[in-house]
């Protein structure tokens, strides 16, 4: 666990709060719309007056729970989305406060070998891995990959692309690791691509999952 371990724990809260709300109102709704199909079927003891009366009940009790749920879907998961971007920024500018570079910091032997020209794509992904607590060596990291990549081949630019990515604020771990937690969100929610269109059940499924999928992650973040 990483001292920046609330704000995956805010995430998962806020996943939370918002699948709750959509899973309750999805349950409402097919109460309601189970409720009316039960309606359209005569009971023994039923009269024309009372039969009619029944289904209109029951119709009416469909679509307010349709119209409360879709109101739960215009809103739930934009609100998540909000605070998942918000817990994102207030996590890089956390990262950023704690990542000012300090010479003692340094791995004299690892800046030789970055500075010596030797090093591969996959030799700085495994530094970017070694040294993923130690922002100092982190930034190096990334800015001997940039310099590396202009020169490199496509596959290895690639790599050194990445592992730019990853380091160059300072703190490749927490970062990733965030953002596999929102990759798991979005899973969770139908939102897994732009244009996404997950069934409600599908979501529903999903949502409940998201202990199983993300309590390891969370615990060590």
């Amino acid at each position: 666990m990483s001292k920046y371990n609330r704000f995956a724990k805010n995430l998962d809260a806020a996943f939370k709060t918002a699948r709750d709300e959509y899973a309750a109102a999805y349950a409402k709704y097919e109460q309601a719309e189970r409720a009316a199909m039960d309606a359209q079927h005569r009971a023994p003891d039923d009269t024309a007056i009372s039969y009619e009366l029944r289904k209109a009940k029951a119709e009416a009790a469909r679509v307010e729970q349709k119209a409360a749920f879709d109101e739960v879907c215009k809103r739930v998961w934009p609100d998540f989305n909000r605070k998942r971007a918000e817990l994102r920024a207030d996590l890089e500018k956390a990262i950023a406060a704690d990542s000012i570079v300090d010479p003692a910091a340094l791995d004299n032997n690892a800046v030789y070998l970055m500075d010596s020209g030797t090093m591969t794509a996959a030799d700085y992904a495994a530094f970017a891995e070694k040294y993923s607590g130690v922002p100092t060596m982190l930034k190096l990291i990334a800015a001997h990959a940039n310099a590396a990549a202009a020169t490199a081949e496509p596959q290895e630019r690639a790599v050194l692309n990445l592992v730019y990515n990853d380091c160059k604020d300072g703190n490749s771990t927490a970062m990733r690791a965030f953002d596999e937690l929102s990759q798991v969100a979005n899973r969770c929610s139908g939102q897994r691509y732009d244009g996404c269109k997950d069934s409600t059940a599908v979501i529903v499924e999903m949502g409940a999952r998201w202990e199983e999928l993300t309590a390891n992650a969370i615990e060590e973040f």
